[in-house]
């Protein structure tokens, strides 16, 4: 089968790690990089500053060569974080931890597909043939490379690796773009590394393999008997089949994807965090799982009073066992779970601007004003539910008569404003603790408008003015080929 990328150079690129460090340290790269994005901007040039930045990048398993080419080619915005593709996260240490995490878990991303279109500069252009084989491509690409990150990115990087063409007003109608894969490859080259060589940064691990925790956990157990100090011996058979049956169910997926049990097993919710094919996550640690079935366990074997002792001992020795970072049902982020308002799949529902309605958008002009917010369509269907984006209390009701319900999020200290919904309808009210997911209310059309929602997220919980709010469409982790990798409510 003929490759569909041609150029040699920039397929082993795309192919490699994102972890490659391409033959460069993070001094050298601190040094060559200073001038550019944010590195001068926010950082005024400062080699110590920027070693630091790399260094954090380098320990989540980011190249910081390629981190350093990503934000040169990219440039600089004030309105994002680093590379462009994230909102701020409140420090520039913060947010290259932050960016680095997302460049890892993106780049074993496993449902998204490559960028065709530029949604700033809409236009369909790509010949189907091209897409079908690059989405083909894209799909086997290796699982941590770079490919994943920038092709699923940047309309214009996907038509540089396969429809190179597109890049050229002629083609797409638009504008002649800029080639930022070669842009990366020559920054690299320029600052002296190789594109073919050198050591990979620590990658960050997979998920954990549970395999020689639950071993060590077992074995505390397993022998058939336990004997005390004073003499009693008891019977642990039972213990151990109750622990290894536990985890067996836990993390063992059923076996259908349709599956009943797929949906009302407490241990489970369907989420789009994790890569593995299922897109399952336990809800809860393993250190607690563990924990909970062993309690459950001393109920259900005849133990005496006198000598339940031991089992408190071994409660003790399992909780002491050290569980693998990342581990169990502990998220990846500092942030809670995290859901789009709405189901995207619902009929009507657009939640990317089309190019005919920019007053949709964050920063358009709304009635003589610039709007703070972000529009999720429904094209007239009165039956989608509002749901909440992440944990949090309710801080208003309607308090504006326009539908508006108001959350404050504890996790990532934000505030989310979702406006319009249908009077009468709302399931929450103020003062209520809401869970991720949660619905609070109905999309409707409240106060004369068309219905759809109104969705805006402020720092300091006023939705006035671009000082007090934050663009939506990064925070929804909506991409540039206008999908979101937030999971449906």
């Amino acid at each position: 089968m003929a490759e569909v990328i041609t150029d040699e150079k920039m397929r082993n690129f795309v192919h490699s790690k994102v972890s490659n460090e391409f033959g460069l340290s993070v001094e050298e790269v601190a040094d060559k990089c200073k001038s550019y994005g944010r590195f001068s901007s926010w950082l005024n040039g400062n080699v110590t500053l920027i070693t630091e930045v790399l260094n954090k990048v380098k320990s989540n398993g980011v190249s910081p060569a390629f981190f350093a080419s990503y934000e040169k080619t990219e440039g600089y915005n004030s309105s994002w974080g680093w590379l462009n593709h994230t909102v701020p996260q409140g420090s520039y240490l913060n947010d290259s931890d932050s960016v680095s995490k997302w460049i890892v878990e993106q780049s074993k991303n496993t449902t998204d597909k490559p960028a065709w279109i530029d949604f700033a500069n809409y236009n369909d252009f790509v010949p189907n043939d091209v897409k079908i084989a690059g989405d083909l491509d894209f799909q086997n690409m290796t699982t941590g490379s770079i490919g994943k990150v920038v092709i699923a990115g940047t309309a214009a990087a996907t038509w540089e690796v396969y429809y190179p063409n597109g890049l050229k007003a002629e083609y797409n109608g638009v504008q002649n773009y800029g080639a930022p894969i070669n842009a990366m490859m020559n920054s690299i080259l320029e600052w002296g590394g190789t594109l073919t060589g050198g050591t990979t940064a620590p990658e960050n691990p997979e998920e954990p393999d549970f395999t020689s925790v639950i071993n060590e956990a077992v074995a505390i157990v397993e022998g058939g008997k336990v004997t005390l100090e004073d003499g009693f011996s008891i019977d642990t058979v039972g213990l151990s089949d109750a622990l290894k049956n536990g985890l067996k169910k836990v993390y063992d997926p059923p076996l259908s994807l349709f599956s009943q049990d797929m949906y009302n097993n407490t241990y489970f919710k369907i989420t789009k965090l994790y890569t593995n094919m299922m897109k399952i996550k336990p809800n809860i640690g393993l250190d607690e799982l563990i924990n909970t079935i062993i309690e459950e366990a001393i109920n259900e074997i005849s133990v005496t009073l006198d000598i339940e002792g031991v089992f408190t001992k071994m409660v003790a020795d399992i909780r002491a066992i050290k569980i693998p970072t990342g581990g169990g049902g502990t998220d990846p982020e500092p942030n809670d779970d995290m859901f789009f308002p709405v189901d995207f799949t619902a009929q009507g529902i657009n939640f990317w601007v089309p190019p005919d309605q920019p007053n949709m958008d964050y920063g358009g002009e709304r009635s003589g004003r610039l709007h703070w917010a972000y529009d999720i369509g429904t094209l007239g269907n009165e039956n989608v539910s509002c749901h909440a984006v992440r944990s949090g209390e309710v801080l208003s009701v309607n308090a504006d008569n326009l539908g508006t319900v108001v959350i404050k999020h504890d996790s990532d200290n934000y505030y989310t404003q979702y406006m319009h919904l249908v009077l009468g309808a709302f399931t929450v009210q103020t003062g209520d603790k809401v869970v991720a997911g949660q619905k609070i209310g109905i999309v409707g059309g409240t106060g004369g408008y068309d219905i759809h929602l109104h969705f805006a997220v402020s720092k300091n919980g006023t939705f006035a003015t671009e000082i007090d709010t934050i663009n939506p469409r990064p925070y929804l982790q909506i991409t540039a080929n206008n999908t979101t990798s937030l999971p449906n409510p």
